[in-house]
């Protein structure tokens, strides 16, 4: 571990290495991360994928799209029912909701039944939406990856406030489902992509 220049811990020059052998191993890099960068690349925004792991997500790689000010530790950890992350890991898994929520800036959702409503939502939809809920001026969408043994962790587009609010909540995050639904088909979930053909 080294310290960086903004007071931050991050993975030394060997460990570095051995997390992105890693991550670069699992069935969720290998079916969606280099679509997650492309779209990241065409819409300036940020791409990331995480799985749950010891009551966080831990972010498995990161990657800032052209023009994108958003920067994510690779390797760090987010409270697992914190904003879209958290609406999606609910939504997919069927766990039970946390008895008590935290507010990380002034929009969280710390209301059990308003997050109960925005899980709902998110599974209905298909992708979660955060909107400056983690993090001031910062905006996202989620969308969990599936696999036939269940919930394999989530991929995650986060911007700049005026690049959501530009593009549109709904057209990236249908853009983040399709690459989920595509993803978790090829890991074997055939219940999340219908092709042509199927009613």
């Amino acid at each position: 571990m080294v310290l960086t220049e903004h007071k931050r811990y991050a993975l030394g020059p060997v460990l570095h290495y051995l997390g992105a052998a890693y991550a670069r191993g699992t069935p969720m890099y290998r079916a969606a991360w280099i679509e997650a960068v492309n779209v990241a690349n065409e819409l300036g925004v940020t791409a990331v994928s995480a799985t749950a792991w010891d009551g966080r997500h831990l972010i498995l790689n990161a990657h800032r799209g052209p023009g994108s000010d958003v920067a994510v530790p690779f390797g760090g950890g987010v409270p697992l029912a914190a904003a879209s992350w958290g609406k999606t890991y609910y939504a997919t898994t069927g766990e039970p909701l946390p008895e008590k929520l935290e507010a990380y800036t002034a929009h969280s959702i710390v209301d059990l039944g308003e997050f109960r409503d925005a899980v709902e939502t998110t599974r209905t939809r298909g992708y979660a939406v955060d909107d400056e809920e983690y993090y001031p001026g910062v905006k996202g969408v989620s969308a969990s990856v599936t696999s036939s043994h269940g919930y394999e962790g989530l991929i995650a587009f986060l911007g700049a406030k005026v690049v959501f609010e530009e593009l549109g909540f709904s057209r990236i995050g249908e853009r983040l489902a399709r690459i989920a639904d595509r993803a978790s088909h090829t890991l074997g979930d055939t219940e999340r992509l219908r092709l042509f053909g199927q009613v």
